[in-house]
């Protein structure tokens, strides 16, 4: 029997990163946010499940200045696991708890292609999960295995285990989901499927958060599938021109956790 715990959704400010040598600071924010969090939160349950949100730590620059594919690899994807994901592992570590996160990350099957990587790391700061983005919005530039589904087929199979893996941990059976895939039912039937108890959807952007649809889907993912629901958004979006200048309003927060009964 897996005992009570609390689970977070993190919302954090959203930074768009210029070179892969700032994403330690980001990386210590989401830590401090992780810090404060606990230190409330606990009071009551365990917290054993962080999720943060999408690219929490690279943000989406390349996608504003459109840069090219192969560019964004050799100077901003990172690796799983790599010094990035050490770095979230040593939060893991202190706190006992397990860490969902995101990352445009490097495949070593796949040369000069970076994928959206949800991926999720134990206590013990190991890797334990990856999931590829399939669903992507209109202006991502990642790769998907659908892109490559030859190629991903002959190496993974063509299960729905290849394409909607789910952890199946100690706190219970997590399926993890980025952002535009939430838009659709098919992925959750497919992680509901394969035993997933807890989906992870991280991120949304406007104007489906004002409008309601982030809301409505998460709700009916949950209630279509007997699961329990975990969305953290973004807050505030940061972004440099010669210098800082938060601009609110792109990402529309309302993080939310939902029960099996579509309720949150």
């Amino acid at each position: 029997m897996i005992g009570q715990y609390s689970a977070l959704a993190l919302q954090s400010n959203i930074p768009v990163a210029r070179t892969r040598d700032e994403f330690p600071d980001h990386i210590k924010h989401l830590g401090r946010v992780l810090d404060s969090a606990v230190n409330t939160l606990n009071i009551e349950f365990p917290v054993r499940l962080v999720v943060y949100p999408e690219a929490s730590f690279q943000g989406f620059r390349d996608e504003y200045i459109d840069q090219d594919h192969v560019d964004f690899v050799n100077k901003m994807a990172v690796d799983i696991p790599g010094p990035e994901t050490d770095l979230l592992g040593k939060k893991a570590k202190q706190y006992n708890t397990y860490i969902v996160a995101t990352a445009k990350a490097r495949h070593p099957k796949f040369p000069e292609r970076f994928f959206n990587t949800a991926f999720i790391i134990d206590p013990d700061g190991e890797i334990v999960h990856k999931h590829y983005k399939c669903q992507l919005w209109v202006k991502e530039h990642s790769t998907t295995p659908h892109d490559v589904y030859d190629r991903w087929v002959e190496l993974y199979g063509d299960g729905l285990d290849s394409f909607f893996p789910v952890a199946k941990l100690p706190i219970g059976n997590i399926g993890t989901t980025i952002c535009m895939e939430g838009s659709f039912p098919e992925p959750y039937r497919a992680l509901a499927m394969n035993g997933a108890e807890i989906f992870t959807r991280v991120a949304y952007p406007e104007p489906w958060i004002s409008q309601g649809q982030w809301e409505v889907q998460n709700r009916a993912r949950a209630l279509d599938n007997t699961c329990y629901v975990i969305s953290p958004n973004h807050g505030t979006m940061l972004r440099r021109h010669g210098h800082d200048e938060q601009i609110g309003g792109g990402n529309g927060g309302q993080s939310m956790v939902i029960d099996y009964r579509g309720m949150g």
